[in-house]
Formats: C-alpha cells, sequence, structure tokens
C-alpha cells in the first residue's frame, strides 16, 4: 500500500519569504509590470499594486471591484511627488519629501487614512517646530 502521509518539504532561504516577496513587488513597481491601479493626479497617471496600496490606505475606495480588473484612483489635487512619497513607504519602507512637501504629503495621508505615513508627518514637523 502507497504511503499517503503529506509531507511538508521546507525549503531553507537565503532571505526570508517576506522579503524576497517585497523584492519582486519593488521590482514590478519599478519596472510597471502586473499593476492594477492607476492613480490620476494633478498631473499625471501613477501606477500601483492595488492590493498592497490598499493594505495601508484605509480610506481609498480600492478595496471594492473585481480581480483581475484595472482600478483607477482619482486625485486631481494631489501632485505626483506626494503620491511618490507615499507609495515610496508602501513599497521601500521610506517617506522621502522635502520640507515644503510634508504639509502636503501628511494631509494626503489624512485623506486617504495613511495613518503610519499621517504619524511620521506629524512628528517630523513637531521636531522641526522644537528645532526652530
Amino acid at each position: 500500500m502507497a504511503d499517503t502521509r503529506i509531507h511538508k518539504i521546507l525549503l531553507h532561504r537565503a532571505v526570508a519569504p517576506e522579503m524576497q516577496m517585497m523584492s519582486i513587488l519593488q521590482d514590478q513597481y519599478t519596472g510597471r509590470e502586473m499593476l492594477d491601479l492607476l492613480i490620476y493626479v494633478a498631473e499625471d497617471v501613477i501606477m500601483a499594486h492595488r492590493c498592497l496600496v490598499a493594505a495601508y490606505m484605509k480610506k481609498a475606495s480600492i478595496k471594492q471591484g473585481k480581480a483581475g480588473c484595472m482600478y483607477k484612483l482619482y486625485l486631481p489635487k494631489t501632485s505626483r511627488d506626494v503620491i511618490k512619497s507615499l507609495l515610496g513607504l508602501v513599497y521601500f519602507g521610506c517617506l522621502e519629501c522635502n520640507l515644503y512637501q510634508v504639509a502636503q504629503v501628511q494631509l494626503a495621508a489624512k485623506q486617504l487614512g495613511f495613518s503610519e505615513a499621517e504619524e511620521a508627518c506629524r512628528r517630523y514637523l513637531e521636531a522641526v517646530g522644537e528645532a526652530a
């Protein structure tokens, strides 16, 4: 009689699976591949992974919709640089913006429900205010 037990095959990777997954998503983002979210901003269209953005941005209405479809998010009063800053935090763990953009990034983060970015901007603005 054949052995019908289920065996787990463990693969020991040099890189943790979650790090490997993020690396793949980063490569897809920078290569503009496999992206299903179009973000229309004041002067441009930015592409991203809807599932990843939806996990961070709680108020964005991108959670509804069918899988496999291109989804559009309209932010006509938001600049390209502000959205790129927020996506930088999503994909690379780094919120990059200059001093003049911080308030705009914080406002966009608040509107989209991106609490981590909003809090980071608030802390930064407090630190700059205390240093002045």
